[in-house]
């Protein structure tokens, strides 16, 4: 009987274990040394009090649990010149194109955003609209409005 109960108690911290977030520990979710990652998600898309280098060490910590939503942040941190970065709408792009292939939702609406902003080519708004349509398709609301709009105004038909 006491070997029964100390095989679920292992079998339970195992389960616990496993079920905690890819890398991060069962209390914070976080690496040592770092700052969690929901954490840095708010302070990159509200706040941006953080120092950029223990941003970086989190991103790169959790870029292979959370590849898309990693490159989405990065996105944001290029498209917005967050953190002292130099906007880089080129680099935001690339990004977000990355997520955007397997559908990440903000990315692809974010990507469709820059795609068709005033200036941009007939064939990046095409692209934008793409994202747009894929975003809108996925539950995307401002997607949606976006489209809806840009038919109004007769950007596409």
């Amino acid at each position: 009987m006491f070997k029964e109960r100390i095989v679920r108690i292992v079998f339970y911290l195992l389960a616990m274990i496993l079920s905690s977030e890819s890398v991060g520990l069962i209390t914070g979710g976080s690496l040592p040394n770092t700052i969690s990652f929901e954490t840095v998600k708010h302070d990159i898309n509200h706040n941006n009090e953080i120092n950029y280098k223990s941003v970086l060490r989190t991103l790169n910590n959790y870029k292979l649990a959370y590849s898309d939503d990693v490159n989405f942040l990065y996105g944001v941190i290029y498209f917005f010149g967050k953190y002292g970065q130099e906007v880089n709408v080129k680099k935001a792009a690339d990004y977000l194109r990355r997520s955007a292939k397997n559908e990440h939702v903000p990315s692809l609406y974010l990507l469709g955003t820059i795609l068709t902003e005033p200036g941009t080519s007939v064939v990046e708004k095409q692209e934008g609209i793409y994202f747009f349509s894929i975003a809108a398709e996925h539950g995307s609301v401002d997607a949606i409005i976006n489209l809806h709009d840009m038919y109004v105004k007769k950007i596409f038909s």
